[in-house]
């Protein structure tokens, strides 16, 4: 009977195992048309449910990579559209931490598991450094290990990058 129960426990350790987070990968760019087409409903309703379905242990936090600061790549202030637009859905909106540059993308990855972010956003941007997108492609693995072990990630891209 113990070997039954053993090996049953077991198996429930593995299927728990195989459950990774929420993942929103979409090849448009809603961030820059948000200010002007209506495109933030749509963001506010993916952040709200990728960060309702994560699964991992966190601190609450969205981490968002890859931005320009304090504006969008087609001029938005950013706070301005979390605080009236893109956090909306939330009953309390939780922080939003920014990581922009090559550096803080870099530093963000290789202390992933000691910030331990809800969820990682990866806004469109046209005028982010290659750099940072060459970060994000050397971090695939660290993304995936981050949505395996239950982390969101939504990530918004509308050109190619070589």
């Amino acid at each position: 009977m113990q070997k039954i129960v053993n090996l049953l426990l077991r198996a429930l350790q593995h299927l728990l195992q195989l459950e990774g987070g929420p993942i929103v990968l979409d090849g448009m760019d809603p961030v820059c048309h948000s200010g002007y087409e209506g495109t933030w409903g749509y963001i506010a309703q993916v952040l709200k449910r990728t960060y309702n379905a994560v699964s991992s242990v966190n601190n609450g936090t969205i981490a968002v990579l890859g931005a320009n600061g304090a504006s969008n790549s087609c001029g938005g202030n950013w706070n301005t559209l979390l605080t009236t637009k893109y956090l909306t859905q939330f009953t309390s909106a939780p922080t939003v931490n920014f990581y922009n540059t090559t550096t803080e993308v870099t530093n963000f990855f290789n202390n992933i598991n000691t910030l331990k972010p809800a969820v990682i956003w990866m806004p469109d941007n046209w005028s982010r450094p290659s750099g940072v997108e060459d970060i994000f492609t050397a971090k695939a693995e660290v993304i995936a290990d981050f949505v395996n072990s239950g982390g969101g990630l939504f990530a918004n891209r509308s050109e190619e990058h070589t």
